[in-house]
């Protein structure tokens, strides 16, 4: 947790996503409100538009269309009027057209009542246009913008006796002012949504205030828990979810700080049955061997002086105590008249001792808080230059347990008395194990060993 970084708070984000949420609600909201009207805007006009057109068409004579080459043709001077007339009686700005179909997508001027425009003026055919062409139904386009302005088309066919179409009546109309009231609408829509974002947020942060506050109190509380901390109290007076959360986060506190206790308890008394086990064991061997019992503490104490040289764990140094208490448990299974001759062995005899790793392995096997000290139980009397036994391990192959206690179980048993021989002086004990650094031992472990002893206060006093 101490890792991870919070860059933005949970209620923040919630907030912002809230805030963002209705702001675009209203512009959207806007944006259609202003598409319907200018549908709707576009609908009536055209509408209207149409019907004009298609009125006005009522009073032209189609067949008179056939006949007209010049603006000086008494038929569209006439029509020209009539269309005039239109336009001034239904306030229409824009020119009224009649235009006849030049090709398959162009229609060209015929009558117009805008002076100068000069007859046979080729236009593209636009989609309505083209649509009352093809059906001879009258039609409106939608809203549409070009050099001029902002408009929208009515179309209406001109038809002769015989339904055939002659002409089409264009009229126009300039649409920009409403187009741009809407905008101007849409405008102070979006702009009265952006002040009530504003205000929202700002009134919104009184009402944010409480809920950073109460999540900052459960992350610190996770925080705490991640530590190992369970006796920190959840203090959080709130009646929403936050606050049904807190009370399951601190019931599941109390919870995992009670079973943490009852875990602990059990721990510890599995612990003191092991080191009740492990001192049954030493004691048999103290039994058997009245100097096995002092051997076994000194032993124990310079291997744990030397794990902690080698910055071994705690877990590793408890191994390597009960790997010293038990190394020779294994000679529980030789014989006693063996073990305590006081002269040298034979061949055979010597076999019988070497047992004692093996037999020690199968003593412990299936006891599990034991299983990691086999090693150093099996392993013990391994050399550095691979001549020990029971494996002939060399090297780095022997586990470092086993070569720790192969160094300090040999300077203790030279440094005790044994029924084949009296102890040894220290400095030439010291001497044996240099001179096998390297062949029986490990050299790392010597030189630590050695610079362990050097530390003692007193040469003959013991590991404290």
């Amino acid at each position: 947790m101490d890792k991870y970084k919070t860059k933005t708070r949970l209620a923040y984000k919630i907030y912002s996503i809230v805030l963002i949420s209705v702001a675009l609600c209203a512009v959207l909201i806007g944006i259609l409100n202003y598409n319907e009207n200018k549908n709707i805007i576009t609908k009536n006009l055209g509408s209207g538009l149409k019907k004009i057109a298609q009125t006005a068409v009522l009073g032209i004579d189609a067949d008179n269309l056939n006949y007209i080459n010049s603006i000086d043709d008494p038929a569209y001077i006439n029509i020209r009027k009539y269309l005039l007339d239109v336009k001034n009686f239904n306030e229409i700005e824009a020119p009224l057209y009649i235009l006849k179909r030049a090709d398959r997508n162009t229609a060209s001027l015929l009558i117009t009542t805008e002076p100068g425009s000069l007859i046979g003026t080729k236009f593209k055919l636009n989609p309505t246009l083209r649509y009352t062409l093809d059906t001879c139904a009258s039609g409106f386009s939608p809203i549409y913008n070009d050099k001029n302005g902002t408009w929208i088309s009515a179309y209406a066919p001109i038809k002769n006796q015989e339904n055939i179409i002659t002409g089409i009546l264009e009229i126009n109309y300039h649409v920009g002012y409403y187009v741009k009231q809407l905008k101007f609408t849409l405008i102070k829509a979006i702009v009265l949504c952006l002040i009530g974002f504003l205000i929202g947020a700002f009134l919104g942060i009184p009402f944010l205030k409480p809920i950073l506050q109460s999540i900052s109190t459960l992350t610190t509380a996770a925080i705490e828990m991640e530590k190992g901390n369970y006796d920190y109290n959840i203090r959080l007076k709130s009646t929403d979810e936050i606050g049904y959360l807190a009370y399951a986060f601190e019931k599941m506190r109390l919870a995992i700080k009670d079973y943490i206790e009852k875990l602990k308890d059990a721990w510890l008394n599995e612990k003191k049955a092991h080191i009740d086990s492990v001192k049954a064991l030493s004691e048999a061997i103290a039994v058997r061997e009245s100097y096995t019992k002092g051997h076994i503490e000194r032993v124990s104490k310079y291997a744990e002086l030397i794990g902690k040289k080698l910055n071994l764990g705690e877990e590793e140094i408890d191994t390597l105590k009960y790997g010293c208490i038990l190394h020779d448990v294994g000679k529980i299974g030789i014989s006693l008249d063996l073990i305590n001759k006081p002269s040298k062995l034979t061949l055979d005899e010597y076999e019988k001792i070497k047992m004692h790793p093996h037999l020690g392995a199968q003593i412990i096997a299936g006891v599990k808080f034991l299983e990691k000290a086999r090693d150093i139980i099996l392993y013990h009397q391994e050399r550095y230059d691979g001549r020990g036994y029971p494996k002939g391990l060399k090297g780095e192959d022997i586990p470092i347990s086993a070569r720790i206690v192969s160094v300090v179980d040999a300077y203790d048993a030279m440094s005790s008395d044994r029924p084949y021989r009296q102890k040894l002086d220290k400095d030439e004990i010291i001497s044996r194990i240099k001179t096998e650094s390297g062949k029986q031992f490990d050299p790392n472990i010597v030189n630590i060993f050695l610079e362990i002893l050097e530390a003692l206060p007193d040469n003959n006093a013991e590991p404290q």
